[in-house]
């Protein structure tokens, strides 16, 4: 699919609409090591019909970075800073909002530059953007 560079190590995840004014508080973010790792897809290619015209299409499911071809010997939640995960309650969970109904990887130094490009490229103004961030989330 693609490659990610992240130079200093510290992976944020979020809606990138979220990037440019930080107001809402930081994505969730993860240390990695420094690196270029490649981003992984899974989904399905479809044909379909729509008014008579056919069209082909795909949707992406899930999307993974690849810090290693090692097997998988524990999963970590990416927790917010200042937070513990240990005062979660059952069916709690950190996550993100996805009001752009978007997801991205990004290094942490680049976070502002990115939001604000998305911002400008997808809702058309580097001044706007719908704003949002981490939150604890109710599973169910």
């Amino acid at each position: 699919m693609t490659e990610i560079a992240v130079p200093t190590g510290q992976l944020v995840v979020c809606d990138p609409s979220y990037l440019p004014n930080g107001t809402e508080g930081d994505p969730l973010a993860i240390e990695v090591p420094p690196g270029v790792y490649p981003v992984q897809e899974t989904g399905a290619s479809y044909e379909g019909e729509m008014f008579g015209d056919r069209f082909s299409a795909r949707d992406t499911y899930a999307v993974r970075l690849l810090v290693s071809e090692k097997p998988t010997a524990r999963w970590t939640m990416a927790v917010p800073p200042g937070e513990d995960v240990r005062l979660l309650r059952d069916g709690q969970y950190f996550g993100f909002g996805v009001d752009s109904a978007t997801g991205c990887f990004a290094d942490s130094i680049a976070r502002t530059e990115l939001g604000r490009r998305y911002c400008s490229d997808r809702i058309g103004s580097p001044g706007f953007c719908p704003g949002g961030g981490w939150g604890r989330l109710d599973g169910g």
